[in-house]
């Protein structure tokens, strides 16, 4: 089976069929009495293109098929669902076609023709099924039409089949013939289309190589016309060519393919002149047109893959050794190939890291943002950095926490650093000749953080207001240190005050310390003080609006 992509709406079946018939029985086994099986000894049954032995003389004017919902062989009568004829202009050897049918299950085809000349007894008959047509997609399978002269039960010939599917717009057929030919030879195509509304509506044709990168193999002459000639000129097997019919609303397209073929190919020279790659006289996994491009996103013979947009990851490129073959995993090479999550600065999908994240050694994890790194990113506000992805050692600066916390704009410490306010803006850091260890940083940070993100200094607030809340001063140190108490300090930083003083054991205690920066905590609230009565600062540090 082959499957073809088709348009919106219903499928329609899209093959190619040969039509030929044999000179006596120099070119056919004869049919022994009773033998139903006897085949012609030159067909090739299944493939697309034929290269069968036409006869002249004999002429077959057209083949008439006939769609079913049934099997008709074990359904007695059944339903018609599509039935026309076929133009086939005689004795070429082989024909493609394309008939529209809409979305449904359980179909069969059958195809039946008789030679037109006088005197002549012999019928061409076919079938196909069952089969589906799916909206959207295109499937293409292989049938046999088998013409046997009835005065001796010769074999005469094969047929492939194929298929395609705007509501009113419909495409009869789309024919090529022959449907393959020698470069420079010529194939004639054929369609016809008609508006189920109005049948004089003007319907404009255009064909096209759907593939864009087998656009060199030849070309329409014209292109937009119901009935026109496609000239081969370069090698190429099966190629889908399309017709789409426009009328005053919408379009739609149907399929058939025709194939170039080198009259060289197999003659055990490379002739690159006439678009070869490889001679199937040399290389048996040399495809039959002679053509094998890594990098044309199309396998052909011994390539495992050919490099897209999508698997470029996992395809050795055109260049490499390995060129058109399926990548082993290698953790390492730069490519992020299944089953690794990563590798090196690379995620899934072969894209950038994010900034703060890291591939693991072994390929096999992705990493989040490290605090210290350098780089932000996931959940973290800032990153100070001064180490690296594998051995970070995170440094608290004027603006950054040691937990890649911010705890004050860029903005802010220029105008700290340019007042009266640039000692302060290092009093997390700690006093100079005994610096804060980084838990109490982090302690000292924390109220800092707290005092601006509950904005309890701004306005007529306070340091003490964040402890206290609605208690006055004098309420707030008579009142129980259990913050659960009732009547106990109610301010929004009350616990996080409590927790950056462990040994207090009293509310004076904690209201005492708010001035005293050789504690995180009293570091902090000068800091936020010093920010809050420097007119310049107050309305550019945060928490203080």
């Amino acid at each position: 089976m082959k499957s073809l992509l088709g348009k919106i709406g219903t499928l329609a079946l899209v093959g190619m069929a040969g039509v030929a018939i044999a000179a006596c029985s120099s070119t056919l086994d004869k049919k022994a009495p009773g033998d139903s099986t006897a085949s012609s000894s030159g067909e090739r049954i299944g493939t697309v293109g034929l290269s069968l032995q036409p006869v002249l003389g004999i002429t077959v004017a057209n083949v008439h098929y006939t769609v079913t919902a049934g099997d008709p062989a074990t359904v007695p009568a059944p339903p018609i669902v599509s039935e026309g004829n076929l133009p086939t202009p005689g004795t070429s050897d082989n024909f493609s076609f394309g008939i529209p049918l809409p979305v449904g299950t359980g179909y069969f085809i059958s195809l039946s023709g008789e030679s037109a000349e006088t005197g002549d007894d012999i019928t061409c008959t076919g079938s196909y099924g069952p089969f589906g047509v799916t909206s959207n997609t295109s499937t293409v399978f292989n049938m046999v039409l088998t013409c046997v002269d009835n005065s001796n039960g010769q074999i005469l010939t094969t047929v492939d089949v194929q298929t395609d599917a705007c509501p009113r717009l419909i495409v009869d057929y789309a024919v090529a013939e022959p449907g393959s030919a020698t470069i420079p030879g010529t194939i004639q195509v054929y369609s016809a289309a008609h508006d189920l509304d109005d049948p004089a509506e003007v319907i404009t044709f255009a064909w096209s190589i759907v593939n864009p990168l087998q656009s060199s193999v030849g070309q329409f002459a014209p292109a937009n016309a119901a009935n026109t000639a496609f000239n081969c000129e370069n090698p190429g097997d099966a190629v889908v060519v399309a017709v789409t019919a426009t009328n005053h609303e919408c379009s739609k397209s149907l399929q058939t393919v025709v194939s170039c073929v080198s009259e060289t190919c197999g003659n055990g020279v490379v002739d690159t002149g006439l678009g070869e790659t490889c001679d199937t006289a040399l290389d048996p996994t040399c495809p039959a047109d002679c053509t094998k491009v890594c990098g044309d996103g199309n396998p052909e013979g011994d390539e495992t893959c050919d490099p897209t947009p999508v698997n470029a990851a996992v395809c050795y490129p055109p260049g490499d050794p390995l060129q058109c073959t399926l990548r082993s995993a290698s953790c390492g090479d730069g490519f992020v190939t299944p089953p690794e999550a990563c590798d090196g600065n690379l995620g899934p999908g072969g894209v950038a890291l994010p900034p703060g994240s890291s591939c693991s050694s072994d390929c096999t994890t992705l990493q989040g943002p490290v605090c210290g790194d350098g780089a932000t990113g996931g959940t973290e506000e800032c990153d100070s950095g001064t180490g690296t992805n594998s051995s970070p050692v995170p440094a608290p600066s004027r603006t950054c926490s040691a937990e890649c916390e911010s705890v004050s704009t860029q903005a802010c410490v220029d105008c700290e650093q340019a007042g009266d306010c640039f000692a302060s803006s290092d009093n997390c850091l700690g006093p100079t000749a005994t610096p804060f260890t980084s838990a109490q940083t982090s302690i000292c940070f924390d109220v800092l953080q707290c005092m601006q993100d509950n904005g309890c200094v701004a306005g007529t607030g306070s340091t003490g207001k964040c402890y206290c809340g609605t208690l006055t001063t004098a309420q707030c140190g008579a009142a129980p240190f259990d913050l659960s108490a009732a009547g106990a300090p109610n301010g929004p930083c009350a616990a996080v005050m409590q927790a950056a003083n462990p040994a207090a054991t009293g509310n004076s205690q904690i209201l005492g310390g708010l001035t005293n920066k050789s504690t995180p905590m009293g570091a902090a609230g000068q800091r936020i003080n010093c920010q809050k009565n420097d007119p310049v600062c107050q309305p550019i540090c945060p928490g203080l609006q």
